[in-house]
């Protein structure tokens, strides 16, 4: 009995429970995909069964593996809503990923007394995974599209063999905003600043984080070293000449920020975090303001 015959009797039990269940390498984004009359692998990524040309933002499956345990979400494609259940599996030493999904497009619309149109039922679903993987306050991405995206991207850049840099980006003397001008004032200057680091990222390829407090983190897929540290130096210039103003109140900030580039061998997400926050910490003790790629 191969794998994927085992896991098919395993869940043999919940047959009525599911009509499609996947097994998925969610760092790859590869899956083999099992019915009731065929087993097939798949030839290309787990996500091209949902209509996408990139891997899901909100992943269940990359959350299951990377937290050992189960989660849930509900997904729309093409007009169908899925329940989506993606749970660990060890077998043969390997840990997998199985997703159950269930098509509750019957039971499970999401309506309203003003529209319950399918457009409005995946907006709604969209708006929900989102929340999960997005800052509440500046809308940029949390520390969990970190964890669960970020290994991904470095994963790919290995196969691919192009480059991978990370910028770690912190506001100088936020503390005293919030002292001189209140929470309210500081929160917009953490917006602003976020939508000024967007301007000079390309929304293609690149993302933002917020890693915490008022510390970011930039991801520049395809990116060496030295281009990074130009979009840094950018970033760091035009917030460094920018005035930001709320009301009768003039604000002029600044910046240190670390770049680092993936390294062959040292390729996973916490060398590479650890490269860019030591580079950022030498930039903050050596006057604040600047750039620091590798020292």
């Amino acid at each position: 009995m191969n794998i994927v015959e085992e896991v098919k009797n395993r869940l043999s039990v919940f047959k009525n429970l599911y009509d499609i269940f996947r097994l998925v390498d969610p760092v790859n984004k590869k899956t083999i995909t099992v019915n009731d009359n065929s087993i097939e692998e798949s030839k290309g990524y787990c996500y091209d069964f949902w209509k996408r040309d990139e891997f899901c933002k909100n992943c269940i499956s990359i959350r299951a593996y990377l937290e050992d345990d189960t989660f849930v979400k509900i997904q729309n494609n093409e007009g169908k809503i899925f329940l989506v259940t993606a749970t660990p599996l060890i077998l043969n030493n390997n840990r997998y990923i199985v997703e159950i999904l269930k098509d509750i497009t019957q039971n499970g619309k999401i309506q309203t007394k003003n529209d319950s149109s399918e457009n409005y039922t995946e907006y709604v679903l969209n708006e929900l995974n989102e929340k999960i993987i997005k800052d509440e306050l500046t809308g940029v991405y949390n520390r969990r599209y970190i964890n669960e995206t970020l290994p991904v991207n470095i994963n790919k850049s290995i196969v691919k063999q192009y480059p991978l840099s990370v910028i770690m980006a912190d506001i100088d003397f936020f503390k005293k905003i919030n002292d001189n001008y209140g929470h309210l004032i500081g929160d917009k200057i953490l917006i602003d600043f976020c939508k000024l680091v967007k301007y000079h990222i390309r929304k293609s390829t690149d993302w933002l984080s917020r890693y915490g407090g008022e510390e970011f983190l930039i991801v520049l897929q395809d990116t060496d070293l030295h281009s990074a540290y130009k979009v840094a130096e950018d970033i760091r210039k035009s917030l460094e000449n920018t005035v930001f103003q709320y009301d009768d109140i003039k604000i002029k900030i600044t910046a240190s920020l670390g770049v680092h580039q993936l390294s062959s061998h040292k390729n996973n997400m916490d060398e590479l975090l650890l490269g860019a926050d030591r580079n950022l910490y030498h930039a903050k003790i050596t006057g604040r303001n600047k750039t620091v790629m590798e020292l």
